[in-house]
C-alpha cells in the first residue's frame, strides 16, 4: 500500500485537475465540501477495486491471445472501473440538491475519476518511485479518468435533471459513455508500441476534446437553469 509521501505526490495532481475542472463550473460553482468528497469517493473506489480484482477476474472465463485482451480491457478493467467510479458520483453527489444543471455532472465526474487516478497513481509511485511514467501519468492516466467518467456522469446528469424519465436511455448509455473509450484507451495501450502510442496520442487528446466540447454545451446552458433574479 501507498505510504504518505506516495499518497500526497498522487493526490496532489489530482486535486490540482479537480479545482481547476470545478471552477469552469462559473455560474453557480458546486460546494467543494461535496466536490472534495466525491473526489474521496473515487479514491476509496480504487482500493475497493484494487481488492475485488481477483474475484473479478475469475468470475470471468479463462480466454487466450486477443480475446483475453479484450476481455481484460472492455470487461474486467473499463466497466468495473467505470462503474464504481459512478457509483462514488451517485452515491456522493447525484442524490444532492446541488446538482441543478448539466455542468455538475461534467464536475463530479471528474472528481470521481481524478480521486480514481489520483490513488491508482500513488500506488505505481509506491511501486516504481518518482519517475518520467508515474509524472507523465498526471497528464495521461489520469486526465483519461476524469473525462472517461465525466461523459457517463453527464447523462446520468441529465437523466436526473429529466425527472428518470428516460432512465431507461440514459443510464445504459451513461456507462457506455464512460466503459466504450477507456476500454479503447487500455486495450491500446497494452498492445504494441504504436498502440500504446495512438491510446496516448490520440484516446486521451480525443476524449479531452470531448469534454472541452460537453464543457462548453453546459456552460452555454448554465443561464437557462439559474436565470438571474431566479
Amino acid at each position: 500500500m501507498p505510504g504518505p509521501l506516495e499518497l500526497g505526490f498522487g493526490l496532489v495532481p489530482g486535486l490540482a485537475w479537480m479545482i481547476h475542472i470545478a471552477r469552469k463550473d462559473d455560474w453557480e460553482r458546486e460546494p467543494w465540501r461535496v466536490v472534495l468528497s466525491v473526489f474521496l469517493l473515487g479514491a476509496i473506489a480504487a482500493v475497493a477495486v484494487a481488492f475485488g480484482r481477483p474475484r473479478i477476474e475469475a468470475a470471468w472465463p479463462a480466454l487466450d491471445g486477443e480475446a483475453a485482451r479484450w476481455l481484460d480491457a472492455f470487461a474486467i478493467t473499463a466497466l468495473t472501473e467505470e462503474l464504481a467510479k459512478l457509483s462514488a458520483v451517485a452515491l456522493g453527489a447525484l442524490w444532492l440538491s446541488e446538482w441543478d444543471e448539466p455542468m455538475d455532472g461534467l464536475v463530479y465526474g471528474a472528481a470521481a475519476g481524478l480521486g480514481f487516478a489520483a490513488m491508482e497513481n500513488a500506488y505505481y509511485l509506491s511501486i516504481d518511485g518518482l519517475c518520467f511514467e508515474t509524472c507523465a501519468r498526471a497528464f495521461t492516466a489520469m486526465l483519461g479518468h476524469a473525462c472517461f467518467t465525466a461523459g457517463g456522469a453527464f447523462l446520468l446528469g441529465l437523466a436526473r435533471l429529466g425527472g428518470w424519465r428516460n432512465a431507461r436511455i440514459f443510464v445504459p448509455l451513461a456507462v457506455l459513455a464512460a466503459v466504450l473509450p477507456h476500454g479503447l484507451y487500455d486495450l491500446l495501450l497494452t498492445g504494441s508500441r504504436a498502440l500504446g502510442l495512438a491510446a496516448l496520442l490520440l484516446v486521451v487528446p480525443g476524449a479531452l476534446v470531448l469534454f472541452a466540447l460537453q464543457v462548453r454545451w453546459a456552460r452555454a446552458r448554465s443561464i437557462a437553469y439559474h436565470p438571474r433574479g431566479g
